[in-house]
């Protein structure tokens, strides 16, 4: 009987999240192991308003993730507050109402590989938003206000692979836009309101590790077409991807 008591409750930890590791947890928050075994802080209640608990989390944790239900957003705006975390590498700050990335709010964070801040009211970027991002490799904007954004807006961002910017309102992407992005090879500009692709945005765009740009946009063209954008063979999966292979390397 003993036995099999000892079983079930085994049984039930197991199944059970690795709930809180022993360090700090702000209320009504829940800090866990990811399924890497990561320290993660998760904020999903909704109606957060500043500050964000940044004080109440572990020093030590990797990933934060703050959201909201559809019918009970945040409220927030972010600065430079995330430099204590020494070993941050994902942070995702979702559905929150945040209205602009703010000067060098990341700065200091050198550990931080992805960032998610979707669903916002994010409505311009400039460089020093990314400043102190050396090792970012994914960073997501879509759903957001973005209207513009000035040549070289990423170029802090050398280590970049996935730059996704998805129903914004963007209408126009100007020269060197992606300057310094030679690692580059997943572009997402879906749903946008551009109405041409000038060769010269994609002139600092390298081969990305697997050989290819993949360049998801909206044009309606024709689909298995062919052109040609700098030393690229742009071709048209479908009315909404395109992939880029160097020219010379078509097969």
């Amino acid at each position: 009987m003993a036995f099999g008591v000892r079983l079930l409750v085994v049984i039930i930890l197991l199944t059970l999240p690795h709930w809180c590791w022993g360090g700090p947890c702000p209320r009504d928050c829940t800090c866990f192991l990811d399924i890497r075994g990561r320290r993660q802080v998760t904020c999903a209640r909704g109606g957060m308003t500043n500050p964000i608990p940044i004080h109440s989390m572990d020093q030590q944790v990797e990933v934060i993730q703050i959201t909201a239900p559809p019918d009970s957003p945040n409220a927030l705006t972010i600065g430079p507050i995330f430099q204590q975390f020494s070993r941050l590498e994902e942070l995702h700050i979702v559905r929150s109402n945040i209205p602009s990335i703010g000067r060098y709010s990341f700065w200091g964070v050198p550990t931080l590989q992805k960032l998610n801040l979707t669903q916002n009211n994010i409505s311009h970027v400039l460089d020093y938003n990314f400043r102190g991002l050396a090792n970012l490799l994914e960073l997501h904007l879509d759903d957001n206000r973005i209207e513009s954004m000035p040549s070289g807006t990423f170029r802090h961002l050398h280590e970049l692979r996935v730059l996704s910017l998805a129903r914004n309102r963007i209408t126009e992407l100007v020269p060197r836009l992606f300057l310094m992005l030679g690692k580059l090879h997943q572009l997402d500009l879906s749903n946008n309101r551009l109405m041409e692709l000038n060769p010269e945005v994609f002139k600092d765009v390298q081969v990305g590790d697997n050989g290819a740009l993949e360049l998801k946009l909206f044009f309606q063209v024709t689909p298995h077409s062919v052109t040609y954008v700098g030393r690229y063979a742009v071709r048209a999966q479908s009315p909404f991807a395109f992939s880029f292979t160097p020219v010379g390397s078509e097969v």
